[in-house]
C-alpha cells in the first residue's frame, strides 16, 4: 500500500537526520489542544440557514428530518409537530442513511484522493527537509496527479473505492458519542451541507480489517497498522516505536432535497510520532499527513 510505504519510510529518512526539539507539531488532544496549519471547515462554525421548510422525510427508515433551520422533526411525529433542535445522533443518522442509500444504489461518482505532508507541520532540520521533499513528490499522490486521475466509478458498478471502502456500507458508526461537533448550512444552490467532526482516536484502522464500527474507521479510511509494521521490518532500523494520532477528522457531505447524495468531502489528520535506532543513534520525529478525498455524484 503506497502511503503505508511512504509513511514507514518517511520515519526513516527523517529518523536519520534529527529533529529540532524547540518545535511543537499539532497534536491530539491527549498531548496539546493547540491545532494549526489548514484543516477543513468545522462544524461548529457551520451556518445555520434561515429557510424553515423542512426536507423530504425519511419516515420509512425511522431517520428525524434534519430542517434547514437547524432544527430537526421526528420521523414519527404527528403532522404539524413542533420541530426539535438536533442532535449529534440526528445527524450522524442522516448521514449514515444519505452515504448507505448511496452505496445501495451504486450510484456513478468520481473520486480524487490525495496527501500531503505540510511543511509547517514537520519537526525536522533543514537537512532532513532537503531528503524528505522529493521523496514526498514520488511517494505521495499529489493533488493535482490525482485530479487528473480520479477514480471514476460507472453507475452499477463497484462501489469499493466508494466511502466505507471495501464494505458493503457507507457509514458503519452507530454511537454518537464519537461526534466531537455537528451542523448543517444551506448552500447557494439549493442543497444542504452537513458537517460530521469526530473525536481523535490513536492508531485508528480500517473497518474491512477491524469490523469495528464505532471508531474512525467506521466512516473513513485509514491503512492497518500491521501494514507499517511489516514496513518497518524490512527497513534498516531497530527498536521502532511509533503513534499514529490522528484528529480533526471531518466528513462534508452535500445532499440534495430528495435526500440524495451530491458530494463528500473527507479530511484526515495523522500525526506520526515515533523513536527507533539507526546506525547506532537514537532518532525521534513528528510530522502530520494530511489526506483529503473528493468524491462527487458523475
Amino acid at each position: 500500500m503506497k502511503k503505508v510505504f511512504l509513511l514507514a519510510a518517511a520515519l526513516l529518512l527523517l529518523g536519520g537526520c534529527g529533529v529540532k526539539e524547540a518545535e511543537v507539531l499539532p497534536s491530539t488532544a491527549a498531548q496539546s489542544t493547540a491545532q494549526t496549519g489548514t484543516q477543513a471547515p468545522q462544524a461548529e462554525q457551520t451556518e445555520q440557514a434561515n429557510a424553515t421548510a423542512p426536507l423530504p422525510g425519511s419516515a420509512a427508515t425511522g431517520v428525524d428530518v434534519i430542517n434547514t433551520d437547524g432544527t430537526a422533526t421526528q420521523a414519527t411525529a404527528a403532522p404539524g409537530a413542533a420541530a426539535k433542535t438536533p442532535t449529534n445522533a440526528d445527524y450522524l443518522a442522516l448521514y449514515t442513511e444519505i452515504m448507505n442509500t448511496a452505496k445501495r444504489e451504486k450510484i456513478a461518482f468520481k473520486k480524487v484522493q490525495y496527501q500531503e505532508a505540510p511543511k509547517e507541520k514537520r519537526n525536522a532540520n533543514g537537512r532532513a527537509v532537503k531528503i524528505l521533499e522529493p521523496f514526498l513528490g514520488v511517494m505521495f499522490t499529489s493533488k493535482d496527479k490525482a485530479e487528473k486521475n480520479p477514480v471514476i466509478a460507472p453507475a452499477g458498478g463497484s462501489m469499493e473505492d466508494f466511502p466505507v471502502v471495501q464494505s458493503e456500507k457507507g457509514c458503519y458508526l452507530t454511537d454518537a458519542s464519537w461526534v466531537k461537533s455537528a451542523g448543517i448550512k444551506t448552500l447557494a444552490n439549493g442543497n444542504t451541507q452537513l458537517t460530521l467532526v469526530l473525536k481523535d482516536e490513536k492508531n485508528a484502522e480500517p473497518y474491512w480489517w477491524t469490523k469495528r464500527g464505532n471508531s474512525l474507521g467506521g466512516v473513513f479510511d485509514f491503512a492497518r497498522k500491521q501494514d507499517f509494521d511489516d514496513a518497518l521490518a524490512s527497513m534498516p532500523i531497530q527498536n521502532p516505536q511509533y503513534d499514529l494520532n490522528y484528529y480533526d477528522c471531518t466528513a462534508i457531505l452535500e445532499y440534495n432535497r430528495a435526500n440524495k447524495f451530491v458530494r463528500l468531502e473527507q479530511y484526515t489528520h495523522g500525526l506520526a510520532v515515533a523513536s527507533f535506532t539507526v546506525l547506532g543513534g537514537r532518532n525521534e520525529l513528528q510530522f502530520v499527513v494530511d489526506d483529503t478525498t473528493v468524491i462527487t455524484v458523475n
